[in-house]
């Protein structure tokens, strides 16, 4: 994606929220527990490699999302590239502890 339609995207968008990611993500994770926990639907499909890969892809897109809205409101500043890191910290340390 370019720097210019990162900006148009981010400006027709606002900051909805994509309900369905949510939701695809769930299932992601879910995905992942039933790896751990050995079950598999068949013989042909492992969850292991799948579902991690789908719940790291959608992150990134909405990760990318957040930093294209800071590009469209115009060049993020020191403070809110900060209060972005932040954020993430808030979000993964406790998980990391846990």
């Amino acid at each position: 994606m370019e720097i210019g339609n990162c900006a148009a995207e981010a400006a027709h968008n606002g900051k909805q929220r994509l309900a369905g990611l949510d939701g695809l993500r769930g299932l992601a994770i879910l995905g992942v527990m039933l790896h751990h926990f050995g079950i598999k639907p068949g013989p042909w499909f492992d969850w292991g490699p799948v579902a991690p890969t789908v719940f790291f892809i959608i992150s990134g897109f909405l990760v990318t999302g957040t930093l294209c809205r800071m590009h469209g409101d115009g060049k993020p500043t020191v403070l809110q590239m900060t209060g972005f890191h932040f954020a993430r910290l808030v979000r993964l340390v406790p998980v990391l502890y846990l």
